[in-house]
């Protein structure tokens, strides 16, 4: 029985001090795929899409036919001096996405800084914060489409305590109302429709249509929303029937909850024009993709025009305008 007791001790105190797992940084993980993908050039054979330039509204841009990708019988493996200059190659041939990334980053973060998005979640709470059955669906949904539309993610971040806290109000665990928050933006985000950060990123590198696929991916973001709800509500209900269900039973959670903050934020007249603003641009990019063919070009455009719309409303100056758009990207 004391040997038993001893291993037990033993286990637990090498459970504590084992070190945590060290992610390697980004670029680290950037050289490993180059390392990987360039040893792979030896040993899988290389194919390719056929592909077609079309134009649309003037631009010329080279799209894959679908099912017509094929093998080749000429070998290129990659030797020392492609790997080294891959990154050089790689940085001007993403020129495009880069500066797409850098322009709406820093035009959706003057967005931001007005307060209008804090000012529309305080108006939905002051609404909504009594009526449990529709508080989950409807800042669930919230977050799911301004992360599926707009990108938006860590943006989140400082409501967290406040859906922590709102998860106990709503006599369930904090647990449940993190998940409101996290699960909705996580699911808006991987059912991405118009995500400035993913689907034109994404789709640019496959080199299909910029916006294509659209009904699939309108299918996908429903469905696993409706899961994500109805889940949200399954847990949230054994925690309330049952406390002892709770995943974070005996859990201290060191939270700043400040939902008065939140709720007390009244909406503005300049924000509720920069609200405005915000759906017309979500109603631009939707058409102008769908019927103009625009690309990112186009894209970054409507969002450098929302952030200098939202600026001149909030009265920032020129060099007002120009700081707050500058330091968002400066982050990245």
């Amino acid at each position: 029985m004391q040997k038993n007791n001893d291993t037990h001790t033993n286990d637990k105190a090498a459970a504590i001090t084992r070190k945590p797992i060290k992610i390697p940084h980004v670029y680290v993980i950037i050289c490993a795929i180059i390392l990987f993908v360039a040893v792979c050039t030896w040993f899988v054979p290389p194919g390719q899409f056929d592909t077609q330039t079309v134009e649309v509204e003037g631009v010329s841009r080279t799209l894959v036919i679908p099912g017509t990708f094929h093998t080749l019988e000429e070998k290129h493996p990659a030797g020392l001096v492609m790997i080294l200059s891959s990154l050089h190659r790689g940085l001007v041939s993403g020129a495009e996405v880069t500066m797409l990334i850098f322009l709406v980053n820093g035009a959706f973060s003057m967005v931001l800084k007005t307060g209008a998005f804090n000012a529309f979640l305080g108006s939905l709470l002051r609404r909504f914060s009594s009526k449990a059955k529709l508080v989950i669906p409807v800042f669930f949904l919230t977050f799911a489409v301004l992360s599926s539309t707009f990108g938006m993610w860590n943006e989140y971040n400082g409501l967290i305590p406040v859906f922590m806290g709102l998860g106990v109000a709503l006599g369930y665990d904090a647990l449940a109302g993190f998940a409101i928050l996290e699960l909705g933006k996580g699911i808006g985000w991987s059912a991405a429709t118009l995500n400035p950060f993913s689907v034109p990123v994404s789709q640019g590198i496959a080199g299909v249509p910029i916006f294509s696929g659209m009904g699939i991916r309108v299918v996908s973001f429903v469905i696993f929303s409706a899961l994500g709800i109805a889940y949200i509500f399954y847990y949230g209900q054994k925690v309330s029937k049952n406390p002892s269900k709770s995943l974070i039973l005996g859990d201290k959670l060191d939270i700043n909850f400040n939902r008065e903050e939140i709720v007390n934020t009244k909406t503005t007249k300049k924000q509720m024009w920069i609200l405005l603003e915000i759906l017309v641009s979500l109603i631009a990019i939707f058409y102008g993709s769908l019927k103009l063919g625009w690309g990112n070009a186009e894209l970054a455009g409507i969002f450098v025009l929302m952030g200098i719309f939202a600026g001149a409303v909030s009265g920032w100056g020129p060099s007002k305008m120009a700081e707050e758009f500058l330091e968002a990207p400066l982050r990245l």
